[in-house]
């Protein structure tokens, strides 16, 4: 089975091109999406949404990862089989879980050590450390283009914005009180912030950091979507 990044490639490849399978596997860039249940890799069954990644010539499944924050770290388990894959230690528990839109990336947030940790979701392993982030991290936002987070600091009232490519902050955005959730429009120029002590909606100007509207929410608003088209946003309570 040879990997060939072929777009709208789906279901079974097969190739007898020893040339074209010597050239992926030396370029260590091609998978291929099966269906379910029709490939045994290495005694390992491939199910709906996985694939079959070639490193060093050898066929690996990347699974379909379930992330959880746990006492031990971040436990990771195979989707459907609920399998557990691998345990990142942590140190302590993550407060907050950020994904990267393409899903290389994960940002955990650890108030403990003040910390963000980066996480290679390709080699799921860990890839880099962020310190000195602050106090209290409730929520974690990425960019679209993955290259700058939106971390949310529940006491300080703030949002600090990272260069993850510098590892460095770039500056701070004011919110109202006790923010305790973010979301970051698809475009990246608002942020909507969720204000729990407030009881308020904010939504902001992701570059200026100015406010641009303020909704007065009822009881105790806690969790908050954009929808795909970026026309409602949704808010729990």
């Amino acid at each position: 089975l040879a990997g060939a990044p072929l777009k709208g490639l789906q279901d079974d490849f097969k190739t007898t091109d020893t040339s074209l399978t010597e050239q992926f596997n030396q370029e260590n860039i091609g998978s291929v999406y099966v269906r379910e249940g029709t490939v045994d890799v290495n005694n390992v069954l491939v199910n709906q949404g996985e694939s079959i990644l070639l490193d060093n010539g050898q066929p690996l499944v990347t699974p379909r990862i379930l992330n959880i924050a746990t006492a031990l770290g971040l436990q990771m388990l195979r989707a459907k089989t609920y399998e557990e894959v691998r345990i990142i230690q942590t140190g302590s528990r993550p407060i907050a879980l950020a994904n990267s839109a393409n899903g290389k990336q994960m940002i955990l947030g650890l108030n403990d050590s003040k910390s963000l940790m980066q996480i290679d979701m390709t080699r799921l392993k860990r890839s880099g450390n962020i310190s000195d982030m602050g106090r209290d991290i409730s929520a974690i936002q990425l960019s679209s283009g993955n290259n700058k987070a939106y971390v949310t600091h529940q006491s300080d009232d703030k949002i600090s914005i990272v260069d993850l490519d510098t590892t460095l902050a770039m500056s701070d955005i004011q919110t109202g009180s006790s923010p305790i959730k973010s979301i970051i429009s698809e475009d990246n120029l608002h942020i909507y912030v969720v204000n729990e002590l407030d009881q308020t909606i904010q939504k902001i100007n992701a570059a200026t950091g100015e406010e641009i509207m303020q909704m007065q929410m009822t009881g105790n608003p806690y969790d908050i979507k954009l929808s795909n088209d970026g026309t409602h946003i949704y808010v729990s309570n």
